[in-house]
């Protein structure tokens, strides 16, 4: 979704050489979350084969914005297994039809955007997560205190990935684009 070379700019300072992995996991993370909560793949997946089962009408639903469908292959190589014959057919956008109902498949695609593709927006949003972790990590604020019986714990809380109200509006906008219409 962003580079390490993105992190340094917005923490206005070079990366160490023993921080590069957790912030590369950092960046890792929050890519994950925010393509699991959009439904939108803001990293590129290229020739991914994945094993999908068809609805009741013989549609799947593809995660995307897809680049290409390469191959749609059935996981029962008797077409007339069920009673129905297929014709695959990809819509352009983010749908394959044409499938037996309930039928499975495995499909080989390419999805995602680029690096240099992905919205500024998110990137910021993405970014501003990480570095917020990064910061509430390096705290050296006041410790919290908690006391139970005669026994007092004495921690520093553990930063989250959070997002600011511009992130969440920014992810929001995101949740269900790039997708097909049924009537």
């Amino acid at each position: 979704m962003f580079t390490l070379d993105d992190l340094e700019v917005a923490l206005n300072r070079p990366i160490l050489p023993g921080e590069e992995e957790y912030y590369q996991y950092l960046i890792d993370a929050v890519t994950a979350y925010i393509e699991s909560e959009t439904g939108v793949a803001f990293s590129l997946h290229t020739d991914e084969t994945v094993r999908y089962r068809a609805d009741g009408r013989g549609i799947i639903e593809l995660f995307g914005p897809v680049v290409e469908v390469s191959d749609i292959a059935p996981v029962d190589t008797d077409p007339y297994a069920s009673g129905w014959y297929y014709l695959p057919v990809f819509d352009g956008l983010s749908e394959v039809y044409g499938l037996c109902p309930y039928g499975v498949v495995d499909i080989t695609y390419t999805y995602g955007y680029t690096t240099a593709e992905v919205p500024e927006d998110i990137k910021h949003a993405a970014i501003e997560a990480v570095v917020g972790r990064i910061d509430a990590d390096n705290q050296t604020g006041d410790l919290t205190e908690k006391t139970v019986g005669d026994i007092t714990y004495r921690f520093r809380p553990f930063g989250e990935l959070d997002f600011s109200s511009f992130g969440s509006s920014a992810l929001d906008a995101y949740r269900g684009v790039a997708r097909s219409w049924r009537l």
